[in-house]
């Protein structure tokens, strides 16, 4: 007969505890002690372990914390244990991955006071950083997401020119160029050029950023074509590919898209590289499906509308000078209708000063491209009732920046990097070149052309630290190809 309770020899041995009087057969027979101090445990499920809980209430405590509107504080279960980035003669050490995405997950994890994402969030609206720590914390063979995580990571320390990107050793041994190296690691793998995704197209896009604010401007465009080809496979560049997309899905290839146009007509008007994404029918939405005026992207969809103004015939190609007069007036008509449209000012909206420098400045910028243009293809006077056709539209282009520079701070400049060098420099070489043009303008006055252009140049390499300016460059336009009616 077997007792209800079986003593604690058995219990341990796990066999059948018979007897009705102690001891027990089994501890009579092995001659050992027959006890009953063991508490009899609960049947049934015993409720989830310890280690299962502390997890549940570490993914709630993430998940608030993203929702409060600050940066995930706490570090995942792979970033606790992992070691350096680097081997100790300062290598990269490829065979641990482990490491290679916790150092990832470290910096999008930072502090919302030490990270520097959220002043990135307005320029790059395609960038998840819930999703995207989730997946690392719940997948480690998900390359794909930490090769994006690593490339993210490259590009923030690029753009904003932070510690870890001008030197070439830092303490704990992260560098930006350790995640650029990072990224292309974890590509190979997995088959990522078989792989169509938004991922896909995402890693090679912030790459391009890292790669163009290094001054590698070969490997930045052709990472740049690389995303336009997958976007291209993935037919992002087609309306009809949006109908039945669900909301969010929907909102995200079309951010996605349109950030990839702008991208790469301010790459190939900066480096006479012909555009291949043109515009389509579908501007950017919110989650929700409606237009982002009045959401915190909105700014993002006024920078798109600028950049439709910027025709692929604008971003010329070739640096020789067009025929002149060619063009019939209905082309006239339509310069002057785009210089016209782009001096109006914001329209009034929820940006923040980051966003209100990035919109003003590619304005300045595209109206100067399109003065170039104009210049080009078109007779010119210094008294044009026009302002699209005065040979002078770089000087009050040149004023309007130069007032801007010195109303805002340094923390609103930092974010958009290598892109607001390039577009501050082309309005600067466009004035030196009306400097050459018309050399009856004045340049003596504390407010001439010649002195508007020095301060610029100095305002964008001290305040914004985005580099400097190309002085060996050929002029933009030739005095002698120019057609002007003083």
């Amino acid at each position: 007969m077997r007792t209800q309770n079986a003593c604690d020899g058995c219990t341990i041995r796990r066999v059948k505890c018979q007897g009705t009087t102690l001891p027990c057969v089994e501890c009579r027979r092995r001659s050992l002690e027959c006890t009953f101090l063991r508490t009899r445990g609960k049947p049934g499920p015993k409720g989830p372990r310890l280690s299962t809980a502390q997890k549940i209430k570490e993914f709630q405590r993430k998940n608030e914390t993203f929702r409060a509107g600050r940066l995930i504080t706490a570090t995942t279960a792979a970033a606790t244990t992992t070691s350096k980035l680097t081997s100790g003669d300062g290598g990269l050490n490829c065979g641990d991955s482990e490491s290679h995405a916790a150092r990832s997950a470290d910096v999008l994890q930072e502090g919302e006071e030490a990270s520097p994402i959220p002043r990135l969030l307005a320029v790059w609206p395609v960038v998840d950083c819930d999703a995207l720590l989730l997946s690392l914390a719940q997948r480690e063979d998900d390359y794909e997401t930490r090769s994006l995580a690593a490339a993210i990571c490259a590009a923030v320390i690029a753009q904003l020119r932070l510690p870890e990107h001008m030197q070439t050793t830092t303490a704990d041994g992260v560098t930006s160029h350790h995640f650029a190296l990072d990224a292309d690691h974890f590509r190979t793998l997995f088959n990522y050029r078989e792989t169509f995704t938004i991922s896909s197209v995402m890693i090679p896009f912030f790459l391009h950023v890292y790669y163009s604010n290094t001054q590698k401007l070969r490997a930045g465009g052709l990472l740049l074509r690389e995303c336009v080809s997958f976007a291209q496979a993935m037919r992002l560049d087609q309306p009809l590919t949006y109908s039945g997309l669900p909301r969010a899905e929907r909102a995200l290839r079309l951010r996605v898209f349109w950030i990839l146009f702008v991208s790469e007509r301010t790459f190939c008007a900066e480096n006479r590289l012909p555009p291949i994404l043109t515009p389509i029918g579908e501007f950017p939405i919110d989650e929700e499906g409606g237009d982002l005026a009045g959401s915190p992207f909105s700014a993002f969809l006024c920078l798109v509308k600028l950049f439709v103004h910027l025709e692929r015939d604008f971003v010329e190609t070739s640096p020789s000078p067009a025929v002149l007069f060619q063009l019939r007036d209905r082309d006239r008509y339509r310069i002057s209708q785009y210089q016209s449209n782009l001096s109006l000012g914001l329209n009034d909206g929820p940006f923040d000063e980051t966003q209100r420098v990035d919109l003003f400045v590619t304005r300045q910028w595209i109206r100067t491209l399109l003065w170039e243009y104009t210049v080009r293809h078109f007779s010119m006077s210094c008294k044009s009732e026009d302002q699209a056709f005065s040979m002078l539209l770089p000087i009050s282009i040149a004023h309007e920046t130069l007032s801007l520079f010195h109303a805002v701070s340094n923390n609103s400049l930092q974010p958009h990097g290598y892109g607001m060098e390039l577009k501050v420099f082309r309005m600067a070489d466009s004035l030196v070149d009306t400097l050459a043009c018309v050399p009856s303008i004045n340049r003596s006055s504390s407010g001439s052309p010649s002195r508007i252009s020095f301060v610029a140049e100095g305002d964008v390499d001290t305040e914004a630290s985005v580099g400097q300016s190309d002085t060996n460059s050929p002029m933009l336009v030739s005095p002698d190809t120019v057609n002007i009616s003083l």
